[in-house]
This record gives structure tokens, sequence and C-alpha cells, in this order.
């Protein structure tokens, strides 16, 4: 249900480079925004969890770091915030199962309308709202961006 920018290759060889990219985390940047139910203590953080999934009921939880589960970092940065919500400005820096739903559920900032890791109600509140990576055949630089249509309160603080 994430709204925003997918990424398709339109050959199997750029479809390759653009999977490559993904998991290098080094030539794309992934940026997303989201209104999460409550407030963080710092403007800007990083997160560091452990994530396990779960195939069977396809959902994945924070462990302890040194068991099973791999390594999740992401940035956030407040954008904006009202009386019990505020809108985030998050980097992926790793590509995890549910990640950033999971890692901010965890951190006690549920995203707002995430039946599966917060609180349900209305629609999902992320979107992956920008991506920036190397064109796969001219390895130009490529900068896309998109404005998120999920509600977010009228009234700032």
């Amino acid at each position: 249900p994430v709204e925003g920018i997918v990424l398709i290759g339109k050959t199997e060889k750029a479809a390759a480079d653009l999977s490559r990219q993904v998991t290098d985390h080094i030539h794309m940047e992934k940026w997303y925004q989201t209104v999460v139910c409550g407030k963080p203590e710092q403007r800007e953080d990083t997160h560091v969890d452990y994530l396990l999934k779960d195939s069977r009921t396809n959902t994945s939880k924070v462990v302890k770091a040194g068991t099973p589960g791999k390594r999740s970092e992401l940035t956030y940065e407040v954008l904006e915030s009202w009386e019990d919500q505020t809108l985030l400005k998050i980097r992926l820096l790793t590509g995890r199962h549910h990640q950033i739903r999971v890692q901010l559920s965890h951190a006690g900032l549920p995203i707002c309308g995430d039946s599966k890791y917060g609180k349900a109600g209305g629609p999902l509140c992320l979107c992956a709202y920008k991506v920036i990576f190397s064109h796969p055949r001219t390895g130009n630089r490529m900068e896309f961006e998109v404005n998120p249509t999920f509600p977010v309160p009228s009234i700032a603080l």
C-alpha cells in the first residue's frame, strides 16, 4: 500500500544493473516521507536495528544483534510537527522487508494508517517520494521526485 516511485528496467541487463544499485546502497538513494503517530525526541536521527522476516505471516520484527536478523539502517529528519503527529523525511540506507514500518513502530513512532505495525485507520501514510540512481546504460545520474498524496494535518503547531 506504499505510494510513490517504482523503478523498472526495460531490459534484463538494465534490470540487473538497477538491482545491483539497490543492493549496494551506494549508487542509489531512496527517500521516503511518512506521517507518524507521536513526536521523535530528536529532529534528526539514525536508527540501526536487526530485522528478522517471518515469511509465514509476511511480517518482520526487530531482534537483538547477534541473532539471525539482518542489519537495517535508516536516517530521518523532522519536516513538520503537529499536536500528535509528525511528518518525517527518511533516507533508507538498507532495504529490508517492511523496514521503515518496523523500525519506526519499534521506536514508538508507528506510521499513521499502518494496520500491520501501527495504528489502523485511513491510508498508509508512506510515500517513496524520491530516487537518485545511475542510468544503467549511460551512467548519468538520474533523479525523480513526486509529491506524496497521503493526508496530513492541516493545522501545524
